[in-house]
């Protein structure tokens, strides 16, 4: 359900809402806005929210992209933390690519060395 979430248009009311809770719930640090609510066992940021009589657990990132987007996000595609930090949810830290690139970026990091991720910021 969560995933069906992100791939419909929402209400301005439900938009609001959540865009609210993006500002409320996070911090300004350097250059991030660090999401200082629920977190998971895996160090990414959640937002619990009620759709459609569903309880859901909400990426706060996937959230942060999406709302700033506009645009449908597909489940199977990625939303990652260009900055590194699983908290972040500044837009222009995050960037909407296969998870392949994603992976190759982590990578690029944990090794302190990056040969390009072709097509992708």
């Amino acid at each position: 359900m969560t995933s069906t979430f992100f791939t419909i248009q929402h209400t301005d009311k439900v938009l609001q809402k959540l865009s609210s809770v993006l500002q409320k719930k996070s911090i300004k640090h350097n250059q991030c806005n660090i999401w200082t609510g629920e977190v998971d066992r895996h160090g990414y940021g959640y937002h619990r929210f009620t759709f459609s009589g569903k309880r859901l657990r909400l990426p706060v990132h996937r959230l942060a992209y999406f709302l700033n987007s506009q645009s449908t996000l597909s489940s199977t595609t990625h939303v990652s933390h260009l900055c590194h930090n699983k908290l972040c949810v500044n837009f222009s830290h995050l960037s909407y690519e296969a998870g392949s690139v994603n992976a190759s970026r982590q990578m690029c990091f944990a090794n302190g060395e990056c040969r390009g991720h072709f097509g992708y910021r």
